[in-house]
């Protein structure tokens, strides 16, 4: 177990705000304040480097994945992700209690020390590279193309964490204004445009061209892939904000997938890491620290669905004479480390780790066909699409395949109950009862009690669920079809249908918790297990879940002024129950 004590003085003493919005803290804030590892201008000028190695560094750090004394990067990725969205979104369960004695982001005990991690690397790792191309913009303008995606790719994580970051004219020397997030969004569509349209110019006159092959880890310097990726990136964006502005939200969707979008698992983006120098953080967090294992939630979905991916990312339990897969619950009672026996991730120090792939896009597709809008195909095959390519995407340590999807897309089992390894009081006899099949419909209760407003056909069966009807699907009746046809959104079908479509794409998704716990906010699905022990003394609701992490505690004491811009921009409180400018879904079903 990583100790978080270790690191706090050198990484802590230097909270980027501290070091982004100020110039009283140096006088010369490139030179004092970045990566030590990271190329400085002499490195750039060294050998014709250029500013390629600024492409390489931000790659490297949207998922901090670089081999460094006391293992930072790795450290940071867990303090980021594993931390927080890996398992607010159900993927994962920590398995340790840490040096907080398990007061932390699993109880809802929001751990500051944790919660700055985010915002400072990427500041530090991402906005300054950034910033160092913009300055070089007409000199390298392919390169600062790229750059601009990947400040996209990397921020529009932060400000889904926080809420209002600074963005707008950034400036590493001077005291930045928070920008809302709406804005912020606004600025996201615009440089991705920008950024696809620089790159295709280029590639119109320069297609075998690929300047920066020695330096991009994602693509090897193939810009008609970066093109793709700019536009599904530019979905997935206009996606998050239909239920806070669904009109520029379906203009920006549909322009994204007229401009062409990702189509098979060679457009998909991952960053190639070598398990030395460079490593996939996951497989230290969990094999050498054991302090991450499947989540609760994840693991529910995968059984009920006879999921032939689970034994691809999963390993089995560690218990004597049992061959079984087991999930950890997060914001439950330990006592130490004794839920390392769950299932480890079956992962690899060199396995590539994921960004954006193209089951995801197809996904977003079908999301908005079922909405009506001109997608492509209709809601029902790009779903089902989705789904076999994610069954064609390689997969874990083995990098292998799940085969074919067809049976899989017949399934009409639901997830089953969780049952807790060690403590059966952690376990949860009803779950969902979404299931895989398009045209297949589950009848379940429609009392309403979950203060959301409205008669729920979503809700669960208050009693435990319905007499057993002799299938292996937890005691659902089945209720028939669903109409194949297009159903105008809104209506209970529809949904039933969303909650499909968001299903599988969360387990495509994995293991980018942070982008599952986002679509977990935006729309209420997949059905996440909630925490059993809430301990941030009533202002998380246990059942809606965490909505945001808190800013960086030296933001109120160090910039009052900016901190207070911000909380206005936020229009609540800076805790974890105040919901984001897009998390603005009045009837998402909980589980119970």
């Amino acid at each position: 177990m990583y100790n978080f004590n270790i690191s706090a003085k050198n990484t802590w003493t230097s909270l980027l705000l501290s070091v982004v919005m100020l110039s009283s803290c140096t006088s010369d804030f490139l030179s004092t304040n970045t990566d030590p590892n990271a190329a400085n201008e002499e490195d750039l000028l060294h050998d014709n480097l250029g500013m390629g190695s600024l492409i390489t560094q931000m790659e490297y750090q949207i998922y901090p994945c670089v081999t460094k004394a006391q293992n930072v990067d790795v450290n940071n990725y867990q303090k980021m992700y594993s931390l927080a969205g890996d398992i607010f979104s159900g993927f994962m369960g920590v398995s340790n209690t840490f040096d907080n004695s398990g007061m932390n982001n699993a109880t809802y005990k929001m751990e500051p020390r944790w919660c700055n991690a985010a915002y400072s690397v990427a500041y530090q790792n991402y906005m300054i590279p950034w910033y160092r191309l913009s300055l070089k913009k007409e000199l390298v303008p392919t390169t600062f193309a790229v750059g601009q995606i990947l400040k996209v790719l990397g921020m529009h994580r932060i400000t889904d964490m926080y809420g209002p970051i600074p963005y707008k004219d950034f400036k590493p020397s001077s005291d930045v204004a928070f920008t809302a997030q709406n804005e912020i969004y606004d600025l996201f569509f615009n440089e991705l445009d920008e950024a696809a349209a620089i790159l295709a110019d280029f590639v119109k006159t320069n297609p075998d061209a690929r300047p920066l092959a020695a330096y991009d880890k994602v693509y090897a310097g193939d810009f008609t892939k970066w093109i793709k990726l700019a536009h599904s990136l530019k979905l997935r964006l206009a996606m998050r904000i239909v239920y806070a502005d669904a009109t520029k939200a379906q203009a920006k969707a549909e322009e994204a997938i007229r401009a062409g979008v990702m189509e098979g698992n060679d457009d998909n983006a991952l960053i190639r890491v070598n398990g030395a120098s460079t490593v996939n953080p996951l497989y230290m967090i969990c094999h050498s620290y054991n302090d991450s294992r499947l989540g609760a939630t994840l693991e529910t979905y995968l059984k009920g669905y006879k999921d032939p991916r689970l034994g691809l990312l999963f390993e089995p339990s560690e218990v004597s004479g049992a061959k079984d897969y087991n999930g950890v619950r997060t914001g439950i009672y330990m006592t130490g480390n004794e839920y390392k026996v769950c299932s480890k991730l079956n992962v690899t120090a060199s396995t590539p780790i994921q960004l954006m792939t193209a089951a995801e896009v197809y996904f977003l597709k079908a999301e908005a066909a079922l909405r009506g809008w001109q997608a492509g195909g209709s809601a029902q095959q790009l779903y089902e699409q989705g789904v076999r390519t994610a069954f064609d995407q390689p997969l874990g340590a083995s990098q292998a395949k799940a085969g074919s999807a067809d049976e899989y897309l017949k399934g009409t089992t639901t997830p089953v109950p969780y049952k807790d390894l060690l403590d059966s009081y952690n376990s949860v006899a009803t779950f969902g009862h979404c299931s895989v099949a398009w045209n297949h419909q589950v009848q379940i209760d429609d009392n309403d009690d979950d203060d959301e407003g409205g008669d729920d056909p979503g809700d669960y069966p208050d009693d435990g669920g319905n007499p057993d009807d002799g299938d292996d699907d937890g005691g659902i009746d089945d209720g028939g079809e669903i109409t194949p046809a297009m159903l105008p959104f809104g209506g209970a079908d529809s949904e039933e249908l969303l909650e499909k479509i968001i299903t599988q794409k969360y387990i495509a998704l994995y293991p980018d918790g942070q982008e599952a716990w986002s679509e977990f906010r935006r729309t209420g699905y997949p059905r996440v297990i909630p925490v059993e022990m809430n301990m941030s003394m009533g202002s998380i609701d246990t059942k809606k879940q965490v909505a945001r992490l808190p800013y960086p505690v030296n933001i109120k004491s160090d910039f009052p002024a900016s901190y207070q811009h911000g909380l206005s921009l936020l229009q609540g409180a800076d805790n974890g129950g105040t919901k984001l400018w897009w998390d603005k879904k009045a009837d998402k079903k909980y589980q119970k």
